[in-house]
């Protein structure tokens, strides 16, 4: 009796489950249990893992991220509480990342036009300013 819509295979059997359960809403699996949902707070859950396309067939323009190190260096990995929910949290400030890598921020379509941080997008910054460290140390090790 669970608000539900019943999503079918075409051999008509049935695959997915869109479902609404004690303030949830999302996909059930075939077998019944939470794939991917959302609750009351906006948080996405999902039961396996997401991903996005990286294929380098998908990409032109390819730069390695240049000074990447001082890039981070200037970022602040911060802990607070959301002013919405009080939550604590812990991430980036996306104005702070925007001056660094753009790219890794959306601009909401809101009246504030709110920024939000695309964490996934951080990780090359981050690939690349370990390269840059493991450089600087390995140059230390040889000057000894």
């Amino acid at each position: 009796t669970t608000p539900q819509i019943q999503l079918w295979d075409t051999n008509n059997s049935i695959l997915r489950y869109v479902y609404h359960d004690n303030g949830s809403v999302g996909f059930l699996t075939s077998a019944g249990g939470w794939a991917a949902r959302s609750d009351n707070s906006g948080n996405w859950i999902a039961t396996g893992d997401v991903t996005a396309f990286s294929d380098i067939r998908l990409k032109t323009n390819i730069e390695v991220i240049p000074d990447a190190l001082n890039k981070v260096c200037s970022l602040r990995g911060v802990t607070y509480n959301r002013t919405d929910t009080n939550e604590r949290q812990t991430g980036l400030i996306a104005q702070e990342l925007y001056e660094v890598l753009p790219e890794a921020v959306h601009i909401g379509t809101d009246e504030d036009q709110t920024l939000s941080v695309a964490y996934g997008n951080v990780i090359g910054l981050l690939v690349e300013s370990i390269k840059e460290l493991r450089a600087e140390i390995e140059a230390l090790k040889a000057d000894k």
